[in-house]
């Protein structure tokens, strides 16, 4: 069980996606049921009884969804991932009624910037990537995810054949061709890609290259807030969209911006610095490890547990727990603490 939530941890830590780590289709639609009507906005939490069994609960914990799962993640737009044994994943209704079967390695459900769902199924370690009709968009043996939300802007960069990066539209095709040796999401109206071995650059949603950097600066982020973290003999700073610096590069390591805030830390004790575009600092952290999680959450290490703060910096979830898995639904998350993994409302701290 731990190696599974691994994978699912490894994957959450950027992305809001509802998820499942439970044996490609092709040309195969694996739809058999529908949402039920006007259930999009449903909110059911998964919850365990008193045998270890999951089901669902809505948000006073009354049992909705009888247990009689072994793993179970919340709802999203009227779906829900479930587990019923050993690489036996399959999404359900809210009535509790199968949308796919329970065949499949893992399931993970997306929703884009437009509302628009999607959901990827692994089967004999294939993943194939479907739209809400259940039409096949394309299958590879990557793992589909995304850092913010699935075709950002329209786009999800993914591999070529040929081993390079290159962005697709929603249907499957190429919008850019796969020609860059790095590439990253879009965001804020381009994506960072890497030309060649020297050269990094920012391209437009048609590939065309807006600027060009310093063949000093060796990695370029995500651009967020107008800015992106890049790194130039061997310290990290943040640039702008035309290359200039906004803020000097003297940290060792540096997050990208998220919300207005990112964290950035200039020496080897664990010191992280909240700061603002301006690069001012807004509070400080010790953490062995810093995770931006969305909805104004950030994940923190300390002395090897886990704990949530806010954008202020105030403790949300304490550090006592020994994995926090990725945001759901705004403010649920899934935590393990010694054996036991079970839901927590952030806003209200109500464990389920």
């Amino acid at each position: 069980m731990i190696r599974r939530y691994l994978k699912i941890f490894i994957i959450a830590l950027g992305l809001g996606v509802s998820l499942a780590n439970c044996n490609s289709l092709s040309n195969s639609n694996p739809l058999v049921n529908t949402i039920v009507e006007g259930s999009e906005n449903t909110i059911l939490i998964p919850k365990k009884n008193d045998a270890g069994v999951w089901g669902y609960v809505d948000a006073t914990q009354n049992w909705v969804i009888e247990p009689k799962y072994e793993d179970a993640w919340m709802f999203s737009k009227g779906m829900g991932v479930v587990q019923i044994s050993e690489d036996k994943c399959g999404l359900i209704n809210t009535k509790g009624e199968w949308i796919i079967e329970p065949n499949y390695q893992s399931i993970l459900t997306f929703v884009d910037a437009k509302g628009e769902t999607y959901f990827n199924v692994e089967k004999d370690n294939v993943n194939t990537l479907f739209d809400a009709q259940g039409k096949e968009i394309f299958s590879s043996p990557e793992t589909v995810f995304s850092s913010e939300v699935l075709f950002n802007e329209g786009l999800y960069m993914r591999t070529g054949e040929n081993g390079l990066f290159g962005f697709i539209n929603s249907t499957g095709k190429w919008a850019i061709s796969p020609t860059y040796l790095y590439g990253s999401d879009f965001s804020d109206g381009v994506a960072s890609v890497s030309l060649d071995e020297k050269t990094r650059a920012i391209i437009d949603h048609k590939g065309d290259v807006i600027t060009r950097f310093a063949n000093d600066i060796d990695y370029v982020g995500v651009f967020r807030n107008g800015l992106a973290p890049a790194r130039k003999n061997e310290k990290y700073g943040y640039i702008n969209k035309k290359g200039e610096t906004v803020i000097e590069f003297k940290y060792l390591d540096a997050k990208e911006f998220k919300g207005g805030i990112a964290f950035a830390t200039d020496n080897d004790a664990d010191l992280w610095q909240c700061i603002d575009t301006q690069g001012k600092v807004v509070f400080e952290i010790t953490s062995s490890f810093i995770v931006p999680m969305g909805h104004g959450y950030i994940q923190a290490h300390k002395e090897d547990k886990v704990g949530i703060i806010n954008a202020k910096g105030e403790v949300v979830l304490p550090f006592i727990y020994d994995l926090i898995l990725n945001i759901e639904q705004e403010h649920y998350v899934k935590v393990k603490l010694g054996t036991e993994y079970y839901y927590i409302d952030l806003t209200t701290g109500t464990k389920y």
